[in-house]
């Protein structure tokens, strides 16, 4: 690029716009993985509606484990040992993640439950 010639700055203005946000440095920052970090007073007035919600929540994760079984049932008649590979190492990591939001669902919302319930229990006793 030579100094001063408006086309070639121009260009160069134009290639760098291009770019992804990524080349540019830019960072991004994770959201926290708790779902349920924030209060569960918003979510409803009953903790009967609460404790369905973690039920239904923890069976649904149960579900995607099971599919994941079956999925790993199959491994033994794949033919091709590079594919059967490929199924047992993607299952290995679907079981772990899946077992770590059952982790989380079942901390983070339970916690957040018995805060609620004890929040109700001083409501009734004033």
């Amino acid at each position: 690029m030579v100094a001063g010639d408006p086309w070639s700055e121009t260009c160069a203005i134009k290639i760098l716009a291009s770019y992804p946000a990524f080349f540019h440095g830019k960072r991004k920052t994770r959201q926290p993985e708790a779902p349920f970090i924030n209060d569960t007073k918003s979510l409803t007035n009953r903790s009967e509606t609460l404790d369905k919600l973690r039920q239904d929540l923890w069976l649904t994760t149960q579900k995607q484990l099971k599919i994941v079984q079956l999925i790993r049932n199959e491994i033994p008649d794949c033919k091709d040992s590079d594919a059967r590979n490929v199924l047992h190492d993607t299952t290995e990591l679907l079981q772990r993640r899946i077992s770590q939001t059952q982790t989380i669902l079942e901390g983070t919302f339970d916690y957040s439950i018995q805060l609620d319930k004890k929040r109700r229990l001083k409501k009734q006793k004033q």
